[in-house]
């Protein structure tokens, strides 16, 4: 896909798109709450905050509609019995924000007082120091216009306060060795190994990663140390704020990956042979054992199946449960644990097909004499129907709309391919100074292929119908590749 002509289409539509929403705003300039109805919310629609930042315009404290700014000393009156409060500072909320292009996000002002009062319903004026990065209104929302950095200042009368924004279309990964959750632009084709420069370790040994709706979920495994349960869990990041929190899940010990359908986070417990189900909304967990010896690797969650990838890996005698298995937890059933013999050993990666028929999962083989196969699963019983041998120790795995199955080769360094509907293998597509590579994933703002490696020190770029490498930009150990796109 040609990326120049792809931005110049998005910008395009991003302008009509800016336009019908100047078009429909209302001219009031107070940060009233009906204007806050979703903040994930596209372009066409309004855009809201969480209910917490919602809190302080229901608050007895805020100013009524006819309090006005002192034009001498920036103060104003407001309604809590104080006549002579006044306000002396302003605030911005977040101070610090990623915006995605074409996406909307509101900032919220905050008016402080002398007597520790505060208000977010006066009329507050937004500016942005660059328009055509981003673009804001009088209450407060925001469109991310083209790539680039810009601030938001929001003042009254002489007080302001400003937000840092960066808006760009960004793919992310986590660096496996420097335990540290890195960023690529694609916009502007630079990486940043650190984008929670200044900050707390992502995590002290990241396993896996996704991201839902603007936040990443960093799997934290501790340690490879078996007895190490109740320290490991979580790492969560909003990815807008860049703020971070923890949750961690008792008795799950070693967590390996993650899948989040739904707000729950199913993640498997590599040394404790279980399945974990975290509701990110209470914290609260439900363990399910899995099959003893099952050292589960990815999970897959579809409907009310979740299905584990179980390696079966002995450390003691570095060898694979053979033949391979995959675990099938049915919650519709009191979480009912089935399995399914597969026709090699050492899975590593569940892709459901693009119909959602069928469940693709990758063997690895054992790293010596037994070689990469996919197995085909079908997903309305539950067996095996069909395969593709890949040969070599294929790992990671990603379908392009285009239907064709790219798939990491640990040892060759290169991509395999394969179509996802005829089975027939394709060519492998080599990239250059690889060994060990680790991920591939579908880039949603350009439509290429993108692929990371341990060993590379970069992420390359795959032309999904000619099959070859068209760029690639400098980042470390990249383990795990993870996008969001609204």
């Amino acid at each position: 896909m040609d990326a120049r002509r792809g931005r110049l289409l998005r910008a395009a539509l991003f302008l009509a798109l800016l336009f019908a929403v100047l078009a429909v705003a209302p001219a009031c300039t107070c940060n009233e709450e009906d204007d806050h109805a979703g903040d994930e919310n596209d372009l066409g629609d309004l855009p809201a905050v969480d209910d917490d930042t919602d809190e302080a315009a229901d608050d007895d404290t805020a100013a009524d509609d006819d309090d006005v700014v002192d034009d001498d000393d920036t103060g104003a009156d407001d309604d809590t019995g104080d006549d002579d409060a006044e306000i002396v500072s302003l605030s911005i909320d977040p101070e610090e924000r990623w915006i995605p292009t074409g996406v909307m996000r509101t900032f919220i002002a905050t008016a402080h007082y002398d007597n520790d009062d505060t208000a977010t319903d006066l009329p507050f004026v937004f500016s942005s120091s660059n328009p055509d990065v981003v673009f804001v209104d009088n209450a407060g929302r925001a469109i991310g216009f083209s790539h680039g950095e810009a601030d938001v200042t929001v003042t009254l009368g002489d007080l302001s306060a400003t937000a840092s924004v960066t808006v760009g279309a960004y793919v992310f990964y986590y660096d496996g060795i420097g335990a540290t959750l890195g960023a690529y632009d694609v916009d502007g084709g630079t990486a940043a190994d650190d984008y929670l420069a200044a900050k707390d370790a992502v995590a002290d040994v990241p396993a896996g990663l996704a991201i839902v709706d603007g936040v990443a979920y960093v799997v934290e495994s501790g340690d490879f140390a078996p007895g190490t349960v109740g320290t490991e869990g979580l790492v969560v990041v909003d990815l807008s704020t860049k703020e971070t929190s923890t949750m961690t899940v008792a008795d799950l010990d070693n967590p390996w990956a993650v899948d989040i359908p739904n707000g729950v986070a199913y993640i498997t417990g590599n040394l404790s042979d279980n399945l974990a189900a975290l509701d990110l909304s209470t914290g609260d967990a439900e363990l399910v054992d899995l099959p003893a010896d099952c050292v589960p690797t990815d999970v897959k969650a579809i409907g009310d199946k979740v299905y584990v990838a179980c390696s079966g890996y002995d450390s003691g005698t570095f060898s694979y449960a053979d033949p391979g298995v995959l675990a099938v937890v049915d919650f519709s059933t009191d979480a009912s644990v089935d399995t399914v013999d597969l026709s090699q050993v050492n899975p590593t990666s569940l892709v459901p097909s693009l119909d959602g028929n069928f469940l693709f999962v990758v063997c690895t083989g054992n790293y010596s004499d037994e070689f990469g196969y996919v197995d085909v699963i079908d997903l309305s019983n539950d067996t095996v129907v069909d395969g593709v041998d890949l040969g070599s120790a294929p790992g990671s795995m990603v379908i392009h709309p285009n239907r064709t199955a790219f798939v990491a080769d640990n040892f060759s360094g290169s991509v395999m391919t394969f179509d996802t509907v005829t089975l027939d293998a394709g060519p492998s597509v080599a990239l250059t100074d690889a060994f060990w590579v680790a991920t591939v994933a579908v880039d949603p703002f350009t439509g290429l292929v993108l692929a990371g490696a341990w060993d590379g020190a970069k992420i390359w770029s795959i032309d999904p119908f000619a099959l070859e490498t068209v760029g690639s930009v400098g980042a470390s150990n990249v383990s795990s590749l993870a996008v969001w796109a609204e």
